[in-house]
């Protein structure tokens, strides 16, 4: 994970995440967490339930 988070990828306008689950269509309590993700640096607005985020928001996910 450390090369990733210092490559900066566009530095102000994504950030690095773990433990940040993608909230799935597919379902009341469908969502997936990925070891780690690429997201929207404004990716806390768009929460739902269960800490999870819209999949709008996720930019690359591992």
């Amino acid at each position: 994970m450390d090369p990733l988070p210092a490559a900066k990828p566009r530095q102000g306008e994504t950030r690095v995440v773990q433990a940040v689950g993608v909230w799935l269509p597919t379902g009341d309590e469908d969502y997936a967490i990925p070891d780690l993700s690429i997201v929207d640096a404004d990716f806390r607005d768009n929460m739902a339930q269960y800490n999870c985020v819209d999949p709008a928001v996720f930019r690359v996910v591992f």
